[in-house]
């Protein structure tokens, strides 16, 4: 596996240390000063006029690449500033932005400097982004470092002097630069190995650096509109309750609350969805599905959680703790039927069921009782999230499951079977009993009949058979579940009622 370096700075001093090495372990740089502009000897005006890029001429073709990070410049502002009305950088007395094009370490691709408390700022990238630690290389990855820098510009225009939630700003740079750029694709490696998110989802999204959150704004995008992060930005620089930690929170719930956009949702909302959907990152190859939000899921990996087999009655419980989701995940061996209970004494909890199953998806959101028919190769993921904040506290739910027995032990037919239809069990030589108990269950785990067959005992070469008539016209048509109950030992089997 590649290593990536990530560089974090005090917000303070430089916003967006985007650094990627790929031979070096992760470190803390605090080491970089912001408190002098570089002195570089050429310049050049952007053909909009709004930028002003400096540079030293000391090799061919630095006056092109010059350009180029002008061009790259331009084509940023006009798609955050002009399509997405988000507000303009804060310029200096000249009216202008300032770039610098400099020999950065190998792996940097740039970052973004204070220059005094108005808002004001300027960016540094590299002269040419050619080395073994770039991902991306040449100028595609000075594009990407442009379209990402230039947006903490922007932000400084919202926030002058950036304090908590750091992690919104890197999230929303990497989500700009694939908004600007998305035929580049740099993120895609980048946010799986330069934040712990992917391997560590259940943590406040304040303990991440926000690297690897960019789909969050893409998630965002899809579910509400292409409005809603400059949105939350202008309601983001409103903020001055003293908990800083919550500002952003506040200004998402605040965004998706307000009657004059119609969103009609919450932070907790959205994380629970965003986090249920990227269970299935990787899984589907296109958009053609009601999981995905947006198509580059089909490149990333699924977040990481760790599975449990599970084949008997189980208690699950959850600890939530201020908007951090809590992911159960299960492997189900022999699984014929989950069913889940809620505890109704937390008003305050949503949760979700995430599941594959017979290689096609149900997914669903619901507070109140989910269940399903799972197989032995389906594997189901349970998440819950508070809308309380600063509350610690423990939910129950219980999923009740029906080992299936995928042998053929137990032979039943006709299968499907009409409702005139007697139902014949035939059991192997080898299955010796005292007692068998019949139960029939619905797909809900009710149940709905219990039938004594009395005993069995092996036989050389015959099977056992009991014949009877079974179903009735009081049951519905459907899918039902046949528990066979042989001493100590319980083997179930799916039917298929037709009317």
């Amino acid at each position: 596996m590649k290593n990536i370096l990530i560089k974090m700075m005090m917000l303070s001093m430089i916003l967006g240390t985007r650094i990627c090495d790929l031979n070096i372990s992760s470190t803390l740089d605090n080491n970089r000063s912001c408190g002098q502009r570089p002195s570089l000897n050429e310049n050049i005006i952007s053909p909009s006029g709004h930028f002003k890029i400096h540079y030293n001429n000391y090799y061919d073709g630095i006056n092109d690449y010059a350009y180029n990070v002008a061009i790259a410049a331009d084509s940023s502002r006009k798609v955050i500033v002009e399509e997405m009305n988000f507000r303009s950088e804060v310029l200096d007395e000249d009216g202008l932005y300032d770039i610098y094009i400099e020999q950065l370490p190998n792996g940097s691709y740039g970052w973004n400097c204070p220059d005094g408390d108005l808002g004001q700022s300027w960016v540094e990238i590299d002269d040419n982004y050619i080395g073994t630690n770039y991902g991306t290389t040449g100028l595609d990855a000075m594009r990407i470092s442009i379209a990402h820098e230039y947006f903490h510009a922007i932000q400084r225009a919202y926030v002058p002097s950036p304090g908590q939630n750091s992690f919104f700003y890197e999230l929303s740079s990497i989500w700009i630069e694939d908004v600007i750029f998305p035929e580049i694709d740099d993120y895609i490696f980048f946010s799986q190995n330069g934040d712990d998110y992917f391997s560590d989802p259940e943590k406040n999204m304040n303990a991440y650096n926000g690297y690897g959150l960019g789909l969050y704004g893409h998630y965002m995008n899809f579910m509400f509109d292409n409005q809603i992060m400059q949105r939350i930005w202008e309601d983001f620089s409103l903020m001055d309750s003293d908990d800083e930690n919550e500002h952003v929170f506040n200004a998402i719930d605040n965004v998706l609350d307000s009657q004059d956009f119609g969103y009609n949702s919450s932070f907790v909302q959205t994380w629970l969805d965003f986090n249920s959907k990227n269970l299935f990152n990787g899984y589907f190859s296109d958009m053609q599905n009601n999981i995905y939000y947006y198509s580059d899921q089909a490149e990333f990996n699924p977040i990481d959680t760790n599975s449990s087999l599970i084949d008997s009655i189980e208690s699950i419980n959850f600890d939530l703790n201020n908007r951090s989701v809590s992911i159960k995940s299960y492997i189900p061996k022999n699984i014929s039927i989950i069913n889940i209970y809620n505890n109704p004494n937390y008003a305050d909890i949503r949760g979700s069921l995430a599941l594959f199953s017979n290689s096609s998806t149900i997914y669903d959101v619901d507070h109140n009782y989910q269940s399903d028919i799972l197989n032995s190769d389906d594997n189901f993921h349970i998440l819950y999230i508070a809308d309380s904040n600063n509350r610690e506290f423990e939910s129950s739910i219980v999923s009740t499951i029906l080992d299936l027995d995928n042998s053929d032990e137990i032979f039943i037919y006709p299968n499907p079977i009409y409702s005139d239809n007697n139902i014949s069990f035939r059991l192997s030589p080898g299955i010796q009993a005292n007692q068998i108990i019949l139960k029939l269950f619905n797909i809900n785990g009710q149940l709905l009949k219990i039938i004594n067959l009395g005993s069995v005992d092996y036989t050389l070469n015959d099977f056992n058979e009991f014949n009877m008539p079974f179903f009735d016209n009081n049951l519905a048509s459907g899918i039902y579940i046949l528990s066979f109950d042989l001493d100590d030992k319980i083997i179930n089997k799916k039917i298929t009622y037709l009317k």
